[in-house]
């Protein structure tokens, strides 16, 4: 009979104790706004645009944004440190100068030969930073394309499958975008 008496004690004592307290309000969020980053690749994306069968119209909107960086209208920023780089550098950035050796069938010796590549005229990925704004009283979604990085495939150096892509720089379409990354590139490099 004891045990059932501290058996119920302890029933009550958690029931009152684990009653949670009622505070006001949390009014609900009307909109909200979210970065999002992510990859578009020629090889893994559905364009469903008949008229673009070869994806040229993909990199020829991406070709006119980097245009932009050689003529000085737009300013690249290194992808991994943030630098702004010269229009030069980025055109120099799209090139790739690969070494092949290749067997030669008649005399099977190896023959070095070398490949240069410019990766500017034919853009296949690109990674884009965007700016997604849920409007719920009206229900639309607002996107808002602020940044875009070029990038370049990587080969794997022995049998030279892609690996993937590695991005080169960031061009930003969008200026307060812009500026809150040089601010913060600034901080970093003051602290």
């Amino acid at each position: 009979m004891k045990y059932l008496n501290y058996l119920s004690l302890a029933a009550i004592i958690l029931a009152v104790g684990c009653k949670q307290k009622e505070g006001p309000a949390v009014p609900e969020q009307k909109a909200w706004t979210k970065t999002m980053i992510h990859s578009v690749d020629i090889e893994k994306t559905f364009f469903d645009d008949p008229e673009d069968e070869d994806f040229s119209e993909f990199s020829k909107l991406f070709r006119e944004v980097v245009q932009g960086v050689y003529d000085g209208e737009l300013q690249a920023y290194e992808y991994w440190t943030g630098d702004p780089i010269s229009a030069d550098s980025a055109k120099g950035m799209f090139a790739r100068v690969d070494t092949h050796y290749v067997e030669n069938p008649e005399t099977l010796v190896l023959d070095m030969r070398v490949v240069k590549t410019d990766f500017s005229e034919n853009i296949l990925s690109i990674k884009i930073k965007e700016k997604w704004h849920l409007d719920k009283q009206n229900w639309k979604i607002e996107k808002n394309v602020v940044a875009i990085a070029p990038r370049v495939p990587v080969y794997s150096p022995g049998t030279g499958e892609l690996r993937g892509y590695s991005p080169l720089f960031w061009i930003f379409l969008d200026k307060d975008e812009e500026k809150a990354f040089v601010k913060a590139r600034k901080e970093r490099l003051d602290s």
